[in-house]
């Protein structure tokens, strides 16, 4: 069950998307709604007179990230005032980037945010690897990262295939039930033997079981490759996929295949572990 929902207000073109998602999900779920401002744009600090140019220039873009993100606090009153919702409010970040995103995301069922344009976040001091790996091991998940042009989910696309993770993705979509209506197809890529026919199956049946009925397809590329084509052939809104949370917290790496999937994705992305 959906009671709570968080959503990232980062200032970027991905933040109309992001709020309309979860202002949509919190009405039609009946979740309450949390704002978190993603940065904190720190006031100047002194410089001497050689490093004064590069000072003004930094703070005329911590201005302008500032202003940025007051007009996304403001976007997300009116939205949630508009919609009716009763319950919404807006936590300010106040110390490093993210921290409070996720501090909150341990008191919430689901994140919604435009990760695309977090992982190349201009107030991060990192790589976007970095950042996605320390969401997975602080646990900010299941989240929806949001494409910048905002789609009504009617057709949901999980790529599958057989792990542990991309069974516990697909479960917990499905046992969320975030898009009741929504038709869905399992997809599986790099294998079109008769096991992985079997394979799909399985993961038909158990959606059966929750009263969704699915399509299925396997596929010989890999999934670098097949995916976005599959994404743009089915027509899909959202795709489901999983990652590996051990893999991330032993070696602190996240695999090529996913960071690509998630940095180039022209749709939204349910992520989870």
């Amino acid at each position: 069950m959906i009671k709570r929902i968080l959503v990232g207000l980062g200032g970027t073109p991905f933040t109309p998307g992001a709020i309309k998602h979860a202002v949509e999900l919190a009405v039609e779920l009946d979740a309450e709604l949390t704002g978190v401002t993603l940065t904190h744009a720190a006031e100047k600090v002194d410089a001497d007179a050689a490093l004064e140019v590069l000072y003004s220039s930094r703070q005329a873009e911590l201005q302008d990230v500032n202003h940025r993100i007051e007009k996304s606090v403001a976007d997300f009153n009116e939205a949630c005032r508009v919609a009716g919702l009763s319950s919404y409010r807006v936590v300010r970040e106040t110390g490093k980037t993210f921290s409070k995103l996720i501090e909150e995301s341990l008191y919430h069922d689901l994140i919604v945010f435009g990760l695309k344009k977090v992982l190349h976040y201009d107030f991060h001091a990192g790589s976007p690897h970095d950042l996605l790996v320390e969401f997975m091991v602080q646990g900010v998940r299941p989240l929806i990262a949001v494409a910048q042009t905002y789609r009504r989910v009617s057709r949901v696309l999980i790529a599958y295939s057989g792990s542990m993770e991309s069974a516990k993705s697909m479960k917990r979509f499905v046992d969320m039930r975030l898009f009741p209506a929504a038709a869905m197809k399992i997809v599986h890529f790099g294998d079109t033997s008769d096991a992985a026919q079997s394979l799909l199956q399985h993961a038909a049946d158990y959606c059966a079981a929750h009263d969704f009925n699915v399509e299925t397809e396997t596929f010989d590329a890999p999934i670098q490759q097949g995916l976005p084509l599959e994404i743009e052939r089915w027509k899909a809104d959202l795709v489901v996929i999983g990652i590996s949370n051990k893999r991330v917290f032993l070696r602190k790496i996240l695999g090529d295949t996913a960071l690509q999937i998630i940095s180039e994705s022209k749709v939204p992305l349910f992520v989870c572990q």
